[in-house]
């Protein structure tokens, strides 16, 4: 397996710029020497996963489907957790917060549609993502949990 960076880009941007360029990276480098399996870190194949004949194969930490902040950050026993600076600082990007939810969410759910394989870090993130996508093929879903050696 090789990963291949997309330069000029923002980490987690995940707007329109920066699909094309994943894209446009994808299609070099399938031309140069043809992908047998595209694996999606997250959502970053979201700009092109349905424009592909290619298997898909997608990993996600956590599941953003129907994501809010509520159902994160923003749980009460992590709230109470925070500190009087954070729950400020939290406060003020509740905004963007529920903009970035909702996008990732539309993303997350274009990917796992398109995807031939899902692959989540925990049962729960498999029963969130049964729970939101009720007609997603779950056989196609595997649990690799985080380890360290």
């Amino acid at each position: 397996m090789e990963y291949h960076f997309v330069d000029d880009t923002t980490p987690e941007s995940y707007g329109d710029s920066f699909f094309e360029k994943v894209y446009e990276q994808f299609e070099r480098l399938h031309e140069a020497h043809p992908f047998d399996v595209v694996f999606s870190e997250s959502v970053a194949a979201a700009g092109f996963c349905d424009r592909i004949s290619i298997p898909l194969v997608a990993r996600f930490h956590g599941i953003w489907i129907g994501w809010r902040p509520s159902e994160s950050l923003y749980f009460p026993e992590v709230w109470q957790a925070l500190s009087a600076r954070e729950r400020t600082l939290a406060t003020r990007r509740l905004p963007s917060t529920f903009y970035y939810g909702s996008r990732l969410s539309r993303l997350a759910r274009l990917v796992c549609e398109t995807s031939q394989a899902i692959v989540l870090d925990s049962e729960f993130s498999r029963a969130r993502l049964q729970d939101r996508m009720p007609g997603l093929d779950h056989d196609r879903i595997l649990v690799v949990p985080p380890a360290v050696d």
